[in-house]
């Protein structure tokens, strides 16, 4: 997971406008849940084109939370961060409200694959045991009394889960290194935040960690090339050596440079692993400093 602005991209009319189709849905569900009279609405304007459109700018075409590609298969759902329907509380009872004001909120809107949005057995890496994953309508805080039930009182909630837009996931993750395993993540210095989120993404699921394993394994490699032929540059080299080492770590630079840009998947891995690699590398040889 990596940190995201959101505020690189305008949010849709439809959400915002005044006479939008979002805000009268939110109008009708407010109306709704005070008065419970009439029939329950639905939700529906958080699954509109323009929405979807923007959502993938801002996202990337990545799962805001594992931060798989979604680029060459269907595209991952749109996800409420906080639930719109119902909420699971620490003891598995379901409260039957959820955030419904939010339903219809840019702020509120991600994009997920359905492994972390979704909820089901899978098996979880180190222990290799199969459980019961992934968010769902979970939304843990801190304090259980603040549960916001009424438009503004989220404001006073202290959420347990990372948000990619407005907290540094890189404070509260990273991937834990002993060896094969080198792909799995941990909360850094015991973060509460890091803990939950890591849980209830399923941010250590078998599958994702493999993924995971492969770029590490790639990226190891690269760094292998550019510290083989840095050592050669060192030496004594024939005539018209030096310009062919000079280039082949040009190429792995450019190649480990790319792994770390936002649009990658597994950003926050490659720059664990890529980033104090390439500072003295850089400045050795006077190029401009990482983004």
């Amino acid at each position: 997971m990596i940190k995201v602005d959101r505020a690189s991209v305008v949010a849709p009319a439809i959400l915002t406008d005044p006479k939008g189709a979002g805000l009268k849905e939110t109008g009708r569900a407010i109306a709704f849940f005070v008065s419970r009279k009439g029939k329950e609405p639905a939700f529906g304007v958080y699954k509109e084109k323009e929405v979807k459109q923007a959502l993938e700018q801002v996202f990337r075409m990545k799962c805001a939370y594992c931060e798989s590609s979604y680029r060459a298969v269907m595209p991952f759902p749109v996800e409420h961060w906080r639930p719109k329907g119902r909420v699971t509380l620490d003891d598995g009872s379901r409260r039957k409200t959820g955030y419904f004001w939010l339903a219809a909120k840019w702020e509120n809107l991600y994009v997920s694959c359905s492994d972390c949005n979704g909820e089901r057995e899978l098996v979880e890496l180190p222990t290799g045991v199969e459980k019961k994953m992934g968010k769902l309508d979970h939304f843990p805080l801190a304090d259980e009394t603040k549960r916001a039930s009424a438009p503004g009182e989220e404001n006073h909630e202290a959420p347990l889960l990372l948000d990619p837009c407005s907290d540094d996931p890189g404070q509260h993750l990273e991937f834990f290194d002993n060896g094969a395993e080198k792909a799995i993540l941990r909360p850094r210095g015991g973060s509460l935040k890091g803990a939950q989120s890591i849980g209830i993404y399923a941010l250590n699921r078998l599958g994702l960690v493999r993924e995971r394993q492969e770029l590490a394994g790639q990226v190891m490699l690269l760094k292998s090339q550019v510290d083989t032929n840095l050592n050669l540059l060192d030496t004594p080299l024939a005539p018209g050596q030096e310009g062919m080492v000079r280039q082949n770590i040009q190429t792995a630079l450019v190649a480990l440079m790319r792994m770390r840009e936002p649009s990658r998947p597994y950003t926050a891995l490659a720059r664990q692993e890529v980033d104090d690699f390439l500072v003295p590398i850089l400045r050795r040889f006077q190029l401009p400093p990482l983004p």
